[in-house]
């Protein structure tokens, strides 16, 4: 009687509370287990964001992700065994989700297309990478593939990212209902012109280049090519570098 009076109550717990609960639940305790509880359990699983940063749990999950039709918030941190192609073919089946974040994993901007053409409804995009300080390596793919395919974004995270300020331009052209934007780390990003002007005009929460990472959740440490400590290079510091050392190949430090 005791018991089965406990498990009553416990599942008439305020949705609230449990849907709490269910969110400190990994990926697949939410997908292969919890949801299967009861009803109600079921429809608060549905609204849980799917945490996918740990890879074990991708690897041991036994449920196909291109089902989850209703889903509106997913993270993937650190799959390193992902690709464009898989994550491509899975977000066609996402046109609910709403929040997305992709930290250290090796997407690029062919997978940000089909995700802003397949999940119109994205309003939130974290895209992150570990920085690397080096001049001269700026390259705009993956911010002209937000600026062109996600016009409903309001917060935008591109912790590390190698876009210039001609990326940074296009995205504040092409999504025009931005309030949030954090581009720490951003080292090519000099916010030159009335670029400094435009943000701190329309964007609500501003995160420089330079901005201090101490709320950042992960690793905020740089790279930097062997040889030179954590300091500010400047151009002619690292043009120099690279003609007094013969360091040309720099490609270990690539992002």
């Amino acid at each position: 009687m005791n018991a089965e009076r406990r498990t009553r109550d416990w599942l008439k717990l305020p949705s609230d509370v449990t849907a709490s609960i269910l969110s400190r639940l990994g990926a697949v305790d939410i997908l292969n287990n919890a949801r299967f509880v009861c009803t109600e359990w079921r429809n608060i699983c549905k609204g849980t964001t799917i945490d996918m940063g740990r890879c074990s749990d991708v690897l041991n999950l036994d449920h196909d992700l291109q089902k989850s039709g209703r889903l509106k918030r997913l993270r993937l941190v650190s799959c390193r065994n992902i690709s464009d192609e898989g994550l491509s073919a899975a977000v066609v089946k996402f046109p609910l989700l709403e929040e997305l974040e992709i930290s250290y994993c090796p997407i690029t901007e062919r997978a940000l297309e089909t995700i802003g053409s397949s999940c119109p409804l994205l309003n939130s995009l974290k895209f992150n990478v570990q920085g690397c300080k080096r001049y001269f390596s700026g390259c705009d793919d993956e911010a002209l593939a937000i600026a062109e395919t996600m016009p409903r974004l309001r917060h935008l995270q591109v912790f590390g990212n190698k876009l210039t300020d001609n990326g940074l331009r296009a995205i504040l052209d092409g999504c025009p209902r931005l309030e949030s934007l954090d581009l720490r780390k951003c080292y090519n990003v000099g916010l030159g012109g009335n670029l400094e002007r435009r943000c701190v005009e329309r964007i609500k929460r501003l995160r420089r280049p330079y901005d201090p990472t101490h709320d950042y959740e992960f690793e905020a440490q740089v790279h930097y090519p062997s040889g030179i400590s954590c300091i500010d290079l400047t151009p002619q510091d690292y043009d120099d570098y690279v003609e007094s050392s013969g360091d040309s190949d720099l490609s270990d430090y690539e992002d």
